[in-house]
């Protein structure tokens, strides 16, 4: 399991247009600690599985390796089952970062932060929330989870891991075939397609999220919209890519209404737009 953090630098409205912020993308893992010498396993002609001595020792009592680990919020676990914390991924590795790109000198500096969470029990856990909540009011940024069960405006869920999914599983293809990948060939590829993801892709996720809750608001907040079919949201048709490669604006600085591209509107018994 991968977690990822992404943000999106506006002024105003995501409508507006802005650049998009790679901020983390890590494997959930966690240290363990060999209790005794280890060694690789073999199987004998019966399927038994028994030590291979006759080469070198895989650990010795006390090295410590990284192993894929459960999500939590605050606990930690212990050496022999540990757990990858959200509360020291974000003291360790994500506050850090949010603190050096808006702070002086930085790339955003003096911008406000606003957390959108997803509502996952790891990401929801009191040990973690309380935490967190604590550190952004100190710090005057924000914390907004977003309503349960709703992964349609989940800005990775919606848009940036299916994305990535497509060109990962492209990528596995061409340099393992149809061999079964290990884990870490999976993470490898996971982050080579991380490291090549645009900053313009992560801009319009979040307007396309953005325009998913202008959607729901109209629904007036049920999924009846759902049963229409995926919608479009013209992101692509409405936002184009600014000339520095990382930033994406509305075409023709315009702004655009739910009711301008809302593509629900039917026109001789058929739909106008659909998502394929």
């Amino acid at each position: 399991m991968c977690v990822a953090v992404a943000g999106l630098a506006f002024d105003g409205d995501v409508l507006n247009g802005g650049v998009g912020v790679k901020i983390a993308f890590d494997r959930c893992q966690a240290a363990k600690i060999a209790e005794r010498r280890q060694w690789e396993y073999k199987f004998d002609s019966t399927g038994k599985r028994t030590a291979n001595k006759l080469i070198s020792p895989l650990r010795e009592a006390g090295d410590v390796w990284f192993v894929d680990a459960n999500v939590t919020g605050s606990d930690e676990g212990d050496a022999k089952n540990p757990k990858f914390s959200m509360k020291s991924y974000f003291a360790q590795k994500v506050v850090p970062v949010l603190d050096k790109i808006t702070g002086e000198g930085g790339q955003f500096e003096g911008y406000t932060v606003t957390l959108q969470g997803d509502n996952a029990p790891g990401h929801v856990q009191g040990g973690f929330a309380a935490w967190l909540r604590e550190e952004f009011d100190r710090r005057g940024w924000f914390v907004q989870n977003q309503a349960p069960q709703s992964p349609y405006v989940n800005v990775c869920g919606l848009s940036i891991f299916p994305g990535m999914s497509k060109r990962h599983t492209h990528r596995l293809l061409k340099d393992h075939g149809y061999k079964v990948p290990s884990p870490d060939e999976i993470w490898e590829a996971a982050l080579e397609i991380w490291k090549e993801l645009s900053s313009c892709t992560i801009a319009r996720a979040f307007m396309q999220a953005r325009r998913v809750h202008d959607i729901i608001i109209k629904d007036g907040g049920k999924e009846s919209w759902l049963s229409k079919g995926g919608p479009h949201c013209n992101t692509r048709k409405d936002f184009k890519n600014g000339a520095d490669g990382v930033s994406v604006w509305p075409v023709g600085g315009r702004e655009h209404h739910v009711d301008d591209w809302l593509p629900f509107r039917e026109k001789k018994g058929k739909r106008m737009c659909k998502l394929k």
